[in-house]
């Protein structure tokens, strides 16, 4: 199932970012990235969402072996030449003129003036009548 994604945001807790991007095929670019970063490898057959979330609960330690500098999931996504490639690609698109990319609304908000107050009115009601 996993497999049928294209991309992946994957967050750790508080919402920092530790992977970014197209999965590949079989997962591969995923698992490229996080066995790059020091992960144990993944096993022929493994699940690759299973074993992604092990992958980030490993404390991947120097050769030292001194705890307080296991690598930070986070600041390696942000040092990652993944995250370079990304940045570039969204400021070639942001600065690009080509209007097939450009993304344009009619108005400001999803719905009418008309239809939010309704839609509110309704939500109001409930909230009133369920406590």
């Amino acid at each position: 199932m996993f497999d049928n994604f294209d991309d992946l945001l994957l967050l750790k807790k508080g919402g920092k970012t530790v992977f970014f991007g197209e999965l590949g095929p079989c997962s591969s670019n995923l698992v490229q990235y996080f066995e790059g970063l020091g992960c144990s490898p993944m096993n022929k057959g493994e699940n690759p969402a299973t074993w992604m979330l092990n992958a980030i609960a490993e404390k991947i330690v120097p050769a030292g072996g001194d705890e307080r500098f296991a690598l930070d999931f986070s600041s390696a996504w942000q040092d990652s030449q993944n995250n370079q490639d990304l940045k570039e690609r969204l400021t070639e698109i942001i600065e690009s003129k080509d209007e097939a990319l450009e993304i344009k609304y009619d108005t400001q908000f999803a719905a009418k003036r008309g239809q939010r107050n309704t839609l509110m009115a309704r939500r109001l009601v409930t909230i009133y009548w369920s406590e």
